[in-house]
């Protein structure tokens, strides 16, 4: 059984930035689509898992940007799984560009009863059908992003509903989205300096169309950041994020 799977996809401009680069959060639509494809492929994935009141949950993703594929490019995800243990499972994924690799990452994955929502044991029999490539595709895996909140004040805070356009089938508000509501807190001259090099995304609550959400952060440098998302009617941490930037070369 091949235990790593390649996916293509195409860049189209609506996949990307004012300099035509692929936009951060699109990128992990692609991850996330190729480790569906994957899972389903081999019979592990969320409409097998239903049939036993179970479901994949997103924990924490890493991954570390070379560089970002272009407009109009074609891009190649290769995923596969690299361990598995009691309700836990660990997804890496390579991002490769005329065979050059430009993106790593790591990923992880609980188990979750799909009526109480907590960790439970993946059956043996899903065991069976997940080849096991026991490497890291980034230097450590996926990270835990460490709380803030309590040895320093936010620097800004805003406030967001989640509409709509955010929810997906799951009928929450999908994990790209927060990735994109926190990019989006940066002023466009940040973008003109300095350019994405790193995230680390830890995925704690889901949040629903309508809720009101509070995104603040923190600055430890022109090139390190901290982001946490609230509820803001239940005050339950969403997620935190920690984002790496390089400064772009002067022309």
């Amino acid at each position: 059984m091949q235990a790593v799977k390649s996916f293509t996809y195409p860049i189209r401009s609506y996949h990307t930035d004012v300099h035509g680069q692929l936009f951060t959060h699109q990128l992990l639509n692609f991850f996330q689509d190729a480790a569906h494809l994957h899972a389903d492929g081999l019979g592990f994935g969320q409409q097998q898992l239903v049939k036993n009141d179970l479901m994949w949950v997103l924990s924490r993703l890493s991954f570390d940007i070379l560089t970002l594929p272009q407009n109009s490019q074609e891009i190649e995800v290769q995923t596969w799984v690299k361990s598995i243990r009691g309700s836990i499972s660990e997804r890496e994924f390579c991002v490769k560009n005329e065979g050059q690799t430009i993106i790593n990452a790591s990923s992880l994955w609980f188990c979750l009863s799909a009526n109480t929502h907590k960790p439970a044991r993946l059956p043996v029999a899903y065991h069976n059908l997940m080849t096991v490539h026991d490497v890291y595709a980034t230097l450590s895996g996926a990270k835990k992003v460490k709380d803030l909140s309590a040895l320093m004040p936010a620097v800004n805070f805003s406030e967001i509903m989640a509409c709509y356009s955010d929810t997906d089938m799951a009928k929450h508000v999908n994990n790209a989205v927060y990735i994109r509501w926190a990019l989006d807190s940066f002023k466009p001259d940040h973008y003109a300096r300095y350019q994405l090099k790193a995230l680390t995304i830890n995925y704690l609550n889901e949040t629903f169309f309508g809720d009101t959400v509070i995104i603040k952060y923190w600055q430890i440098t022109d090139q390190e950041y901290y982001h946490e998302i609230i509820n803001l009617s239940d005050k339950n941490l969403i997620c935190r994020i920690k984002t790496n930037w390089q400064a772009i070369p002067s022309p």
